[in-house]
């Protein structure tokens, strides 16, 4: 039954109609929304070409709940030759509140045609025939999702409890515009942004999900002190360009106290100057960030199981007076994977390189904690960390004013001798941030293809993604981005040729 749900909502997003914006079918989205999702359809697919054989595929699967007349009818829909009386050209919106567990609300765009679109499915046993009460008609679809509609809005409602869920229906239809979600500064937020798919949540919310305790403990670790986890909200913006599909996250307050303190945060992070952009060709992925020593230890130790690996390292070298020591640059390059460890080199600038002058007092205070350091050259050491870290070392020291650290069998002079032409290519983009991770997708296939099988027949389709990036470019702003190697097609339209190439072959007549 859950499947079939899936299919039927499936088929609503892909009817797409057009009729004049009226944003009354908005006043039901409950003003205690705590995750709220704006889907504009028109946008997202505007100049896209789905191609015929993911749209029969989908089409031909979906006709399975249809028959005779009701098939052809159903057809001629997705195609947009028939209306369903629901409104597609206008947004159409997901929302969770504490007492809904999912709602989904539609702009109407003729009753009638509504009624036609719910007799159709009432002869497919997919839908209840409709009953009018107070102006409103209500049915069921597959016995457990609520309906309800008017000659403006449809509603549904997902819910544990069916009983429960006709109710909190009810309520909604009642709202008025003060009562709703578009009345709040979150609404508001959600509206200042242009992308045709934009999520709104409160980070309180993430709660709800199995790893609760781990996603509270994260924010409450994350957000600067005095800002409470349920007074902090993001907004999403996805964006789908031409060879790049981007999500754009703020991370803002309604609360003025809190707004303020978040807005505070930026000052304890510098753009990055772009010091150590460079990496061998194949790496697998680059990290770069501007720090500021004091105010990044404090960042660190707040997470603890950072704070953890912090104290133990603290047992051979004085790591919090190095962190400290740090006015700059800092980036990781993480070249590739060995059979047991990744292999990694960190650098970062320092103001001052004083910590030097206590390394023949470590090398006294860590054989208490069975660890020892040799020196290979000048200001270059490994730390043999013993059994209680299974026998691992690190190479660390000093080269001018940089401070590296780098696994067994890494070096901090190979990691960033070589210009990559894959960060150049990004190099402003970074430099105009405070924390910038890529990751290379030749890399990653290279590192993973062995194990994830990734030239299997069907899984070509990875190797057109170049790479996968996150930045910062403040405390209160990021981006995550998908980058293809074809620049020139809309992102869109190359994950529905790779649908194609996936449902055209063996994968779909299985």
């Amino acid at each position: 039954m859950k499947r079939f749900t899936l299919y039927f909502i499936s088929a609503l997003i892909g009817i797409l109609l057009v009729s004049c914006e009226n944003t009354d079918y908005k006043n039901v989205i409950p003003k205690n929304s705590n995750f709220v999702i704006s889907l504009d359809m028109k946008s997202m697919f505007n100049n896209i070409d789905i191609p015929d054989e993911t749209f029969n595929s989908f089409s031909s699967l979906l006709s399975l709940f249809f028959t005779g007349s009701d098939s052809d009818k159903f057809m001629a829909m997705l195609k947009g030759d028939e209306n369903t009386g629901i409104d597609f050209a206008s947004p159409f919106y997901f929302f969770i509140s504490p007492e809904i567990d999912l709602g989904l609300t539609f702009k109407v765009d003729d009753d009638d045609d509504l009624d036609d679109f719910f007799d159709m499915l009432k002869r497919s046993n997919i839908a209840k025939k409709p009953v009018e009460q107070d102006d409103i008609k209500w049915s069921t679809l597959f016995d457990d999702i609520n309906v309800a509609y008017n000659d403006n809005t449809l509603t549904l409602l997902v819910a544990k409890n069916s009983a429960q869920s006709k109710k909190e229906l009810k309520k909604l239809f009642d709202n008025t515009e003060d009562d709703s979600f578009i009345s709040s500064a979150k609404y508001e937020k959600m509206e200042s942004v242009d992308g045709p798919l934009v999520c709104f949540y409160n980070c309180a919310f993430l709660n709800r999900t199995n790893h609760a305790e781990n996603v509270n403990d994260f924010f409450a670790s994350f957000l600067p002190e005095g800002v409470r986890v349920v007074d902090a909200n993001v907004i999403n913006e996805w964006v789908f360009n031409d060879g790049q599909m981007d999500v754009n996250m703020e991370l803002f307050s309604t609360n003025e106290k809190s707004q303020k303190l978040l807005e505070k945060e930026n000052k304890k992070y510098e753009t990055i100057d772009g010091d150590f952009i460079n990496a061998p060709n194949d790496f697998l992925a680059w990290i770069g960030a501007g720090v500021k020593g004091e105010d990044f230890l404090k960042r660190l130790k707040a997470f603890d199981e950072i704070n953890g690996y912090i104290l133990k390292l603290d047992r051979a070298i004085d790591i919090q007076k190095i962190i400290k020591s740090i006015d700059g640059d800092l980036a990781v390059v993480i070249p590739g994977l060995s059979d047991k460890d990744v292999e990694f080199v960190m650098t970062a600038k320092t103001s001052n390189t004083d910590f030097l002058k206590d390394v023949d007092y470590w090398n006294e205070t860590m054989k208490d904690y069975g660890i020892k350091m040799s020196e290979n050259s000048k200001n270059n050491f490994t730390l043999s960390l013993g059994k209680e870290s299974d026998g691992m070392e690190l190479n660390w020291g000093v080269d001018g004013d940089n401070v590296y650290f780098a696994s067994k069998n890494s070096f901090f002079k190979s990691a960033f001798s070589e210009k990559s032409d894959k960060l150049e290519s990004v190099r402003k983009s970074i430099t105009n941030s405070i924390f910038y991770a890529y990751l290379n997708n030749d890399g990653f296939e290279k590192n993973f293809s062995n194990m994830l099988h990734l030239k299997d027949e069907g899984n070509e389709q990875l190797s057109n993604i170049d790479s996968y990036i996150f930045q910062a470019k403040d405390f209160c702003h990021y981006t995550f981005s998908i980058c293809m190697k074809d620049k020139s097609k809309n992102f869109i339209q190359q994950m529905l040729d790779v649908l194609k190439d996936m449902t055209s072959g063996a994968g779909m007549n299985r």
